[in-house]
This record gives structure tokens, sequence and C-alpha cells, in this order.
């Protein structure tokens, strides 16, 4: 019926995550590894869908030029690469982001374009799966001891109490265990460093475990698993024997402990035990350490958790202002030149009449 096996009991420390844990929160749901393959797979992406894809059909997306140019014939070799590599760069990481579109024209394109698509499809989806679970941060657990195992290799000391059921049996078992002998059987010995664990049986602190009184702050816990299995249950008188007289007959011992064991068989095949146990265990209980307690907040979200992003995106504002700067007149005169792209230019020819319309309208612009 109750388990009583004898069982090392120890203090927990419980903790938030640290500052600097917090910062780079949003990183969480992939590794460090992880990052730095998808950093090389947007060069790697944006190198082939450049050599993929004609020059002029990249810079297309594009909506200026860089002034002084106005035929792509005109610009050399190694700047012409530099442009689409950079603009099939932008649109790599843009198709990770949803800042960018590929629009290629090629067969070969497109189908390296599908492939790289799939992939950040997976990559986006399974960073979204993981970012919710990961960001709710709950409070770590670290355990002083983890096992006896643990706490003989360590020379911590081991709370029994002394001249108790177990400790002829710890002495025997563990020789080389730091055993102490408390002056005062309390759970304070082991919050106070008194012992690193203490042995229990299952049971009994089992029930201390859910009550206020013993566990409030619910840093106590099992560490381990039981140092040996014992059980206990009903017990009855032997029956002396049929020899006896007709006065001892009347005992029936042996028939009712069958029927005792075979009730207990079947109420513990059908749960009906542990559904009684448990009833038994919440009737009792006062507080709930295996789930958050009531006002809680060590899972909510802080402005700690984003400040790493927000962070990052304060330096590229930054950045992207003194770029803004420095290229203010470029850009001003950017902004007004206007350069048709390659398909722009056929479809002004195929809607001309004449060829010497084109040329005119060519000419103007």
């Amino acid at each position: 019926l109750l388990n009583e096996s004898p069982q090392l009991v120890t203090h927990v420390n419980i903790h938030g995550s640290s500052l600097s844990e917090r910062f780079f929160a949003f990183a969480w749901p992939f590794t460090p590894g992880l990052w730095l393959g998808i950093l090389t797979a947007f060069a790697v992406v944006a190198f082939v869908y450049a050599k993929l894809e004609p020059k002029e059909h990249i810079l297309e997306h594009k909506e200026y030029v860089i002034v002084g140019i106005d035929d792509p014939d005109d610009v050399s070799h190694i700047e012409t690469c530099w442009r689409n590599l950079g603009m099939s760069l932008y649109l790599t990481i843009g198709a990770f982001t949803t800042g960018g579109m590929f629009r290629p024209y090629s067969f070969v394109g497109k189908t390296f374009v599908l492939t790289w698509t799939f992939t950040v499809l997976v990559l986006v989806s399974s960073y979204t799966a993981n970012m919710a679970s990961m960001l709710v941060i709950s409070r770590a657990k670290e355990s002083v001891v983890a096992n006896i195992e643990d706490a003989m290799a360590r020379g911590l000391p081991v709370c029994v109490y002394q001249n108790g059921a177990f400790d002829e049996f710890i002495r025997e078992q563990y020789p080389n265990l730091f055993i102490r002998y408390p002056a005062e059987w309390t759970y304070d010995n082991l919050r106070n460093g008194v012992c690193a664990a203490m042995i229990k049986d299952h049971m009994s602190f089992t029930v201390d475990r859910g009550l206020a009184q013993y566990n409030n702050n619910c840093d106590l816990e099992f560490a381990g698993p039981p140092l040996t299995d014992i059980y206990t249950s009903f017990a009855a008188q032997p029956d002396p024997g049929s020899s006896s007289g007709p006065d001892d007959a009347v005992l029936c011992t042996d028939l009712l402990v069958d029927v005792i064991n075979a009730a207990l068989h079947d109420m513990a095949c059908d749960g009906w035990l542990r559904k009684a146990k448990m009833t038994i265990m919440n009737g009792v209980h006062d507080i709930n350490c295996d789930v958050q307690a009531p006002g809680d907040r060590s899972g909510v979200l802080s402005l700690d958790h984003f400040s790493g992003l927000f962070l990052l995106q304060l330096c590229a504002a930054f950045v992207c202002l003194l770029m803004s700067w420095y290229f203010a007149p470029a850009t001003t005169q950017m902004a007004t030149t206007f350069r048709p792209s390659c398909r722009d230019i056929q479809n002004m020819s195929s809607d001309s009449g004449t060829g010497s319309d084109f040329e005119k309208e060519a000419e103007r612009i």
C-alpha cells in the first residue's frame, strides 16, 4: 500500500536566468552553430543566384541606378559583379525576413529559388515554434547533491536519524558515506548547510513536500533513486495450524489474507489505489510545487528578454543614418534620376509604332 523506501532529500537553489542570458533570448531557438550555418547559407545562395540570373534581371529590382551610367555595358565587369552580388545578398536575406522577393527569369533560377524558399520555410517555422516556449523562462533549480554516490564522492554530509529505521542499513551499505546525526531532525538542517542531504522514507516526504509548513518555497526535492525498495501493507496473525483446537480455527487468517490480497490486487490493476492516494494528497497538501506558484512572475517576459534585439535595431538605425548623411548628395541625385530597365525598353519598343518613334522616346529619356 505505502512506499516506505529510503530516499535522499536535498535542498535546491532556485534562481532565474542571468541578464546576459536574457539579453540574447531572441537567439535561443537556434544554436550558435545553426546561426553560423544560416549566415554561410546567405552568402552561398546569393553567389549562386547572381551566377544563375543575368545581371540586368537582378538589377531590375533597383528603383534607381548609379548616376552617370547610361548603359549596363558601360559598367566594368568587376563593378557589375559586386552590384549583382550585393543585390542577390539582399534578396536572399529578404526571403528569410520577408523583406524582399526573388524574381527569377531562367528555369534554373526558378528551380534554385524554390529550393531556397522551402529551406527558409522550414527554418522560419522551426524558429517560430521554439520561440514562444523558450522565451518563457521558468525558474531554474540546481540541487545541492545529485544522488548518494555524488555525496560520497564529494564528501558531503548526509543526515540520518540516529537509531532510526534506516540507520543501520545506511552504515552497512555505504561505509564511506559521511553520516551526520543532527541535534534536531528538521528540514532546516538542509537549508542551513548542516547536511547536504537527509534520508527520508518516500511516503513521509511526499506528504511533507506539499505542505507550506515544511516546503513553502518548494526548495526541497528528492535526489536520486530510492536506496532500496520497501513497501508496507496489512499484517495478520498466522493460523496456529489445523492440528490446534477448534478455538484456533475461527481465526481463518489465511483465507482473510487471500481475500484482502485479491481485493487490493484488483484495486491496483484498475488504478483505484493510485487515484485514492492522489485524492488524499490533494486534500492534505496546501501547495503544489509541480506547477508555477501563484504570484510567481518568473515566466513573464520583460524588457530584458528583448533588449539585445532592440540594441541591434538601434545600431542598425544609427549606421543607416550615418550612411544617409555620408551619401546624402548622391542619394538625392539618384532619387531624381530615372532609368528604364531592360524590360521597360523592350515594352516601349513593342508599343511604339515605328522605330524612329522609339528612338526619339529613348533619346528623350
